[in-house]
Parts: structure tokens; sequence; C-alpha cells
């Protein structure tokens, strides 16, 4: 059911009488996307991306309205017996997480009948939908529904950008469990970095609060001045590449990560240098003692201390199938015990 008809765009396969007149629109949609825009001139193109950026927004627009009559009915529920952002994942071979998210959003569309009838309209876009949709919650609902018009008015004099801020302080406002301070919520901050087998890694992630302030605002003052970098390499040899903004935040983000690597590197105290999970040892005159700290940094390989006080030198690292003698023998002076390690080195300040 469907699948077979997910990829051949000019069918129109079960849209029935096409009320909504996909048919045409997947034809012209199809002559669209077989254009060489390599053969076109930037008027023409940019002209082309303007357009297409509306029509983008207007068929999200119907798609939402599609998907929430479909939602509140239960219609696919009745149907196949799954529910309508499950369904159109498997239906349309798309992600399941963003169809449901799309469902989520028309369901919120039907909470503010004046923003959908203002849709149709065109007084506002799918894109001041979703900024309403998203704030919105049981809890400022009501607040919210009482001030559509008053925000279909402002969407026709504010920028949508300027727009959205003013929709957001509002939602958090009427939110009736009071203001939302993001820096009271460390948790709303996620990074994940995966990296891959080709040396490549994805970063995904969300900042809230101070922490976005602080990283925005460092990276974009890194990236300013690895831009004038490459501009005066420029200068001297034209032939040189200007890289683009993004280009430029990726290569701020690893200049942050070099500095503050400096940084530590130079301030570490001296006290024991370690590169696994292990119980380290911190060397007094003579004598010695354990300590209960317990360092975790295993890659690869891991470090291990002696069993008994009277074996504080014995420190030995593994990694892999490598053999403790191999490895640079411990060095010790009357106040601090020292690991070597060739892949990481931790610095713990004396006791």
């Amino acid at each position: 059911m469907g699948r077979e008809h997910t990829f051949d765009a000019g069918s129109g396969t079960g849209l029935g009488s096409d009320p909504f007149g996909l048919r045409g629109l997947l034809e012209g949609a199809a002559k669209a996307v077989g254009v060489d825009p390599t053969l076109e001139s930037g008027e023409t193109l940019m002209g082309a991306a303007v357009a297409l950026e509306e029509l983008r927004g207007l068929v999200e627009a119907a798609s939402a309205r599609v998907l929430g009559q479909l939602a509140a009915a239960g219609v696919t529920n009745a149907a196949v017996g799954m529910r309508t952002g499950g369904w159109l994942a498997w239906a349309a071979d798309g992600f399941r997480v963003k169809c449901r998210q799309r469902v989520n959003l028309a369901k919120r569309l039907g909470w503010f009948a004046l923003f959908g009838d203002a849709l149709v309209e065109r007084r506002v876009s799918y894109a001041h939908v979703e900024v309403l949709c998203s704030v919105a919650n049981p809890r400022n609902r009501d607040g919210l529904i009482e001030a559509q018009a008053s925000l279909i008015d402002c969407a026709a004099e504010f920028p949508l950008e300027q727009w959205a801020r003013l929709v957001r302080r509002l939602a958090t406002d009427l939110d009736s469990d009071g203001s939302y301070d993001p820096n009271d919520d460390l948790d709303a901050n996620r990074l994940r970095v995966t990296p891959s087998g080709d040396g490549t890694a994805d970063i995904s992630g969300r900042l809230t609060g101070d922490t976005a302030v602080t990283v925005n605002q460092t990276l974009e003052s890194l990236a300013d001045e690895l831009f004038n970098r490459f501009r005066r390499d420029a200068q001297v040899d034209p032939s040189q590449p200007m890289p683009s903004r993004a280009t430029l935040m990726a290569l701020a983000l690893a200049e942050a990560c070099r500095r503050a690597q400096v940084d530590l590197d130079s301030s570490c105290q001296p006290g024991v240098e370690a590169t696994g999970g292990h119980r380290y040892r911190q060397r007094t005159g003579s004598g010695s003692r354990r300590s209960g700290g317990q360092l975790d940094l295993r890659r690869g390989g891991r470090c291990v201390a002696g069993g008994s006080d009277d074996q504080g030198d014995d420190l030995r690292c593994r990694r892999g199938a490598t053999t403790a003698g191999s490895q640079s023998p411990a060095r010790h002076s009357r106040s601090e015990t020292r690991v070597g390690s060739p892949r990481w080195r931790l610095c713990v300040p004396r006791l």
C-alpha cells in the first residue's frame, strides 16, 4: 500500500477525484526538478528560489490541514490500525520521528481556528504557524487562543524573526508554570559528537541560556578572526579559496578546542599523570599513601596500581597487547607520581 508509488511523482495514483489539484502540482514539481539550473540566468534562479520557498510553505500548510483532519477523525487508525504519524511514515516511506512531529503540529493548529483561516487567506505563512504551535501547550493554550487576532495583525507588521521572539515571550508569560529560565535547566543543553570510521564526525545538539550565548559569541568571534586570516591570504594569493561561513564556524569550533587544550596544558599543576581507570598514589618523602580518586579515561588501554601501600611504585600501563615492559618507566619525585601515556595524559593537583 502506498510504497509502490512513493517515487512515481507524476502518477497521482490514489487521489480519487483530486479535490486538492495535486495531480497538476505533482506534474509541475516533476517538471521543475527536471530543469537544469546551470542553463538559467542568475535572475531566473533567484526568482525561482523565492517562488519555490513560497510553494513549499503552501504545500506544508495544505499538508498540515489534511493531517490534522486525519488525526482528529482517527481515519488511519480505523482503516489500517495505525496512528496518523506512523501510517504516514510507512505509506510515504518517511522518517517516523519527523512524520509524528508534523502530525503533532497539525493537531495543535486545530487549537487555533483563526490562524487556520488566516493561513488559508495567506495573511500568515506556514512559518508563523510553526512558531505558534511549537510554543503552545495545554498550560498556555487558552491565553494564546485569546491573543490570536492580535498575533495575526502583528504578523503583517513585523519580520518573521521579530514576530517569533514576541510569540515565544508571550507563551512563556502565559505558561501557568511561570516563566522559564533556561539557565536553571542544565539538562536542556545537549551535544552529541558521533565519529565515523572515515575520519569525520557528525555534531548535533541544542544549547540554552548563557551557555548558548557564550558558545555562539565565541564561535562567531573566532570565525571572524579566521575570515580575516583567509582574506589576507587571498590578497596575497588570489587563487586561495574563501571558505563559507558554515566552514568558518566549523573551523572556529576546532580552534576553540585547540586553544582550550593549550590553556589546560599550561595550567596543569604538578601531580599525578594517568591514563586509565586506577587508584593513584601520591608520594611524599620516602613514604606513600593511596588517594581515593578514581580516574576513568579508558582509550584503548588502562593503568593499574599495585595493591598494597608499600608497592606505590608498582604502576603498569596496559595498552592493547603492549606489555608493561615496553612502556616508559614511571618517574617519581618527592611530591608526585607520573605515568606516561601515548594517548592520554591527565594532570591531577597535589592533595
